[in-house]
């Protein structure tokens, strides 16, 4: 199993969509096989709308798992471009968690690529980045409307158990398993033999009987220790 951790904002605004409150919140990703990866698919209720729906997810806001309490309203994806005090601008890819109720909007904010999010921490902070900031839906989807997150890679990202992609990227070759090698090679001789020790056995030389007696031809028998066929057990004898 695989849990990815991200911290990022709760923001509560009014009606009007004025902040009235910010405070930090975390968003964990668990992925009992170790997936990296999780899939998301914008719904079809316009070309502007960044409500997705998501595939194989297992998500825990602050500690909750978000089934075993109030499910969300939307959960959204998209990129925000917003602006720094000193005029340089970045952009966040947005994973936004939202509730609604009678007094306005709850919403919990991650970066889930590109550039963190800014400090939320202050509400003018907030209010100045929520309604400077560019909104758009994600470009590039593919036939079936469908994004994939790389659960890795999102900024400040903290990762606990095992990822099953280390156990792909280390899988053997089938190739390379090991078995029993019988040739001979003197590359691989143990270190403390010396070139004579190697040639010999290259060779196939007695060191110590270096001129053997000369041998009889291994396919002459001599008459005398040939068996008698009249003593020799066959088939008959055998089958009774």
């Amino acid at each position: 199993m695989a849990t990815f951790t991200v911290n990022g904002y709760e923001i509560r605004s009014d009606l009007g969509n004025q902040v009235a409150e910010t405070k930090l919140a975390e968003l964990q990703f668990v992925a009992p096989l170790g997936e990296a990866t999780l899939d998301v698919r914008y719904l079809s209720d316009g070309p502007t709308s960044a409500e997705v729906s998501l595939a194989n997810y297992n998500l825990l806001l602050n500690g909750l798992h978000l089934n075993d309490g109030v499910l969300p309203d939307r959960i959204e994806m998209f990129n925000a471009t917003w602006t720094h005090e000193d005029g340089t601008t970045e952009t966040s890819r947005v994973f936004n968690v939202a509730y609604s109720d009678t007094d306005g909007w709850q919403d919990f904010l991650f970066a889930i690529g590109q550039a963190g999010l800014p400090d939320f921490r202050s509400i003018a902070a907030a209010n100045n980045m929520l309604k400077g900031a560019d909104y758009n839906v994600l470009e590039g989807a593919d036939a079936g409307n469908t994004f994939t997150i790389q659960l890795e890679n999102m900024p400040g990202v903290s990762v606990s158990g095992v990822i099953r992609q280390m156990f792909e990227a280390e899988a053997l070759d089938p190739q390379a398993k090991d078995h029993f090698d019988f040739s001979y090679d003197a590359d691989s001789m143990p270190p403390d033999m010396t070139e004579f020790d190697i040639a010999a056995r290259a060779e196939h030389v007695d060191l110590l009987n270096p001129d053997p007696e000369p041998t009889s031809d291994p396919g002459t028998v001599p008459d005398d220790d040939l068996p008698n066929p009249d003593t020799l057990p066959g088939y008959d004898d055998f089958a009774g």
